[in-house]
């Protein structure tokens, strides 16, 4: 695949956003090649609302007391990270764009399946796990692709319009059903993405050269590092799930993380091993330590998102598209930060720029911490902008180190790696501040009951129902509720949840602190190596 010509830049230079476009204008097939992988990675989150963890049967599981939910969810992240894993693997056998073509093609069937399911619940169930397998072997292969298209000064700018584009794609995904979701009897949402998705088509097809491992590099070491990283995604998630059962969540996303770093250990101990000899292993502080930022920059990613959302919607009553307008300022950050990250990436190196972000993560949580239930928008702009533009830094920044170290020839398996900790990791944001925010708002909400003088009963009556509701709207009109609760103004629930989402952004920022501190202490101070194929 043709790359970039290394003079491009002087070495060790960082280069301007204008001397990135003479470059991309030097070598018009690397553009073409971004351009379609952006547009394809664009069509796996450019869906519906009806879909995945945003549907109301999924959110009442997440917010009842002692519901399986949690650890089911896990589980299937769990099994979606080793499909990702394997699928990754076998495109850097099999071809990468071939991969890519299936994935994308399977997403847009699958989207058309959910059109023509909608409102059949069994059936619409299989449509949407099929959009979900198929999503995660697109953005692997986009990623891969992208790499070996450009040489290592540029790889960060095109990262950074990758998964900018992506972030983008999903804000606007939030418009969908508002703004179609009349017509038709709804389905008319699905048309942009599949109009979306036959253009991505389109553009790999005709822009995207195939690629794949030689045939003369050891497959047995392509099979012994996807049984290695699996086993990493394995422990990690019971780990993680066992933190869930035990009530100790953030501990236990800690403690996960720490895990990343015996992959150090295992990778010398398997050097020394004459079973392993020739075997490039997956190893080294570097990626995990890039491994543990791609996890929990998602993490907190899923928590903003999936809390931010309710309270807009169901404590500050703001309609749907109003929401999707309010994200706007993470979309300006997250662009803004993927444009400048090429410029200070070679500058300054990984491990700085991954510390930098996780801090500036850290405060803006700390902002989001002190958000109370009357809160004007405009004071939320600031810790949200800097939220994206954090992302932004911080997302082509790990995605660089995993790149960039990786086993000689698992362009797409690497990719697939840093696509699973991401995925994971924003699937364990979303539950863990789900259990987090509703314990805190339950026994808010309670402990004002008490304080207000209501009797023991009628205090009884409410826990009950707390745990039995199936139906867990936020706000103090609860419509699922018995009417013992709907009728206490006094102490309103949408108070209590605001509270409890507030002390859950509070503990986010101090785990996100804890981890710009361990990627500090982590990463080795000079930058990892890079691949050219």
């Amino acid at each position: 695949m043709k790359t970039t010509a290394d003079s491009a830049f002087p070495r060790g230079g960082a280069p301007e956003l204008g001397s990135v476009v003479r470059a991309l204008q030097k070598d018009p097939q690397a553009w073409r090649i971004l351009l379609a992988c952006t547009a394809a990675a664009a069509v796996t989150v450019f869906e519906p609302g009806y879909l995945t963890l945003s549907t109301s049967l999924i959110q009442a599981g997440l917010r009842a007391p002692n519901s399986p939910a949690p650890l089911i969810l896990a589980a299937a992240f769990l099994v979606l990270a080793l499909i990702t894993l394997l699928a990754g693997t076998s495109a850097d056998l099999f071809g990468r764009r071939k991969f890519l073509v299936v994935g994308l093609a399977g997403v847009t069937v699958s989207n058309l399946l959910g059109l023509i399911w909608l409102g059949i619940p069994h059936l619409f169930v299989v449509a949407d796990t099929l959009t979900t397998v198929f999503g995660v072997i697109v953005l692997p292969a986009a990623v891969a692709i992208v790499t070996l298209a450009f040489e290592p000064a540029l790889r960060p700018f095109a990262y950074g319009v990758l998964f900018g584009v992506q972030g983008a794609a999903l804000v606007v995904s939030t418009l969908l059903v508002p703004l179609f979701g009349n017509l038709w009897d709804g389905r008319a949402a699905f048309l942009p993405v599949l109009l979306l998705g036959l253009m991505a088509l389109v553009m790999v097809r005709r822009q995207v050269p195939e690629s794949r491992t030689p045939i003369s590099l050891h497959r047995g070491g392509i099979i012994v590092n996807l049984v290695f990283v699996s086993i990493m995604f394995v422990l990690l998630f019971l780990i993680v799930t066992n933190g869930i059962r035990s009530g100790e969540s953030l501990l236990a996303v800690a403690a996960g993380a720490l895990l990343l770093l015996l992959a150090d250990g295992l990778r010398v101990v398997a050097r020394k091993s004459p079973h392993f000899a020739g075997i490039e292993i997956y190893g080294g502080r570097d990626l995990g330590m890039a491994i543990l930022a791609g996890l929990m920059l998602m993490f907190a990613q899923g928590c903003f998102f999936y809390q931010i959302y309710p309270f807009f919607l169901d404590v500050q009553q703001v309609g749907a598209v109003a929401i999707a307008l309010r994200y706007v300022p993470f979309v300006v950050g997250l662009m803004a930060g993927g444009l400048l990250v090429a410029r200070v990436l070679l500058r300054f190196g990984p491990r700085l720029i991954l510390v930098f972000s996780f801090g500036l993560i850290g405060v803006a949580m700390l902002g989001l911490s002190t958000l109370q239930v009357g809160t004007p928008f405009w004071v939320m702009i600031p810790p949200i902008t800097l939220a994206g533009f954090a992302v932004g830094l911080g997302g082509p920044a790990r995605t660089t180190v995993i790149m960039g170290g990786r086993p000689l020839g698992l362009a797409n398996g690497s990719a697939a790696v840093n696509t699973a900790a991401g995925q994971g990791g924003y699937a364990l944001g979303v539950i863990i501040s789900s259990v987090l925010v509703t314990q805190y708002a339950d026994r808010l909400f309670v402990d004002g009951l008490r304080i207000a003088g209501v009797p023991p009963d009628i205090v009884a009556k409410v826990v009950t129902a707390l745990e039995s509701t199936a139906t867990r709207l936020m706000a103090a009109r609860y419509p699922g509720l018995p009417e013992v609760v709907r009728t206490l103004t006094d102490v309103p629930y949408a108070n209590a949840f605001t509270s409890g989402m507030t002390r859950m952004f509070f503990q986010v920022a101090v785990t996100m602190f804890l981890t710009a501190t361990a990627l500090f202490v982590g990463m080795r101070r000079h930058p990892s190596r890079h691949r050219a194929g």
